[in-house]
């Protein structure tokens, strides 16, 4: 019969013992849990902080996080979260960290050092999220600036087998989505059902953000500047699918499983509109989407 071993040790041994336990529990929390941002409104400067998760949450343990309000034809997944915050003082969307990876509005990163940590979490999330699920295609979102493409590129790589689409979809300019609302028998048009005054008033308030897309989009159309729900929801066409390519790209993206590439989330009018002309043009077996940020003040 095998003799069981008594193991003594002494007091300052165990407490050892605990100590380390503690901190590897601690450091495990940590890499789970607490991985934020912080924003300097005076300086512009976004850095990264691994003790909170103010601001936005880019921690690996709670993300990718899904979207519950495209209901189920539609899966959103975003790479960060959104946080809430009740301090009036903070500046709590997330905007300054699109803006910094963007290179907009004067934000900026405090060093290449927390530049670097972010794209380690998105990379980190992004290796997380293709764990779950694999995917045919990759159809990037047009845009202005190449956070998209940015995106798209750390997706390809991990997704070996996955093509890459960047001109599946072009988006109308300014210009062309005003023509197009104007139209006698447009929705935007009915929706006012004859009521002049009304549709005058909804083009007045229009004219101002036409004119800002003009001065600060190179007049790209973008619902940013379109403060008002309602006009929101009538200018829904802001999408257009490339005739040209219809034939080569069916090959493609029919009776598979489509991921689009978006920055982010404010009302999902984007993504909406987008994925209505995919599925008007063709006929792919589902579609996700995966985006940088979520919609706003997810809890």
């Amino acid at each position: 019969m095998k003799k069981s071993r008594t193991i003594r040790m002494t007091e300052e041994q165990l407490r050892y013992i605990i100590r380390e336990s503690l901190k590897q529990n601690n450091n495990k929390k940590k890499q789970n849990l607490f991985e934020g941002i912080d924003f300097d409104e005076f300086t512009g400067e976004v850095s990264y902080n691994p003790n909170h998760e103010n601001n936005v949450d880019t921690s690996v343990g709670n993300n990718p996080t899904k979207s519950k309000r495209f209901g189920n034809n539609i899966n959103v997944y975003s790479i960060f979260r959104r946080k809430n915050c009740t301090d009036p003082k903070v500046m709590h969307d997330g905007n300054p960290l699109l803006y910094a990876l963007k290179g907009e509005n004067s934000w900026h990163f405090r060093s290449n050092k927390d530049k670097a940590a972010i794209f380690g979490q998105i990379n980190k999330i992004v290796d997380k999220f293709l764990a779950n699920g694999i995917y045919d295609v990759t159809i990037v979102i047009p845009s202005g600036n190449q956070l998209n493409y940015t995106i798209a590129d750390v997706v390809s790589k991990k997704c070996k087998n996955c093509h890459t689409i960047v001109d599946v979809l072009y988006k109308m300019n300014a210009d062309a989505v005003r023509e197009e609302i104007t139209q006698p028998d447009s929705y935007f048009m009915r929706s006012f059902k004859g009521n002049r005054q009304k549709y005058l008033q909804a083009m007045h308030e229009l004219a101002d953000s036409f004119n800002q897309m003009k001065q600060q989009r190179n007049n790209n159309f973008t619902y940013h500047f379109i403060k008002n729900p309602n006009l929101r929801k009538l200018i829904t066409n802001t999408f257009k699918a490339n005739q040209e390519r219809v034939g080569e790209y069916s090959e493609l993206i029919n009776g598979k499983d489509i991921l689009i590439i978006d920055d982010s989330i404010t009302m999902g009018m984007t993504i909406t509109s987008a994925c209505n002309v995919i599925k008007t043009t063709y006929l792919p077996k589902s579609i996700t989407v995966l985006t940088l940020l979520s919609e706003k003040y997810s809890n």
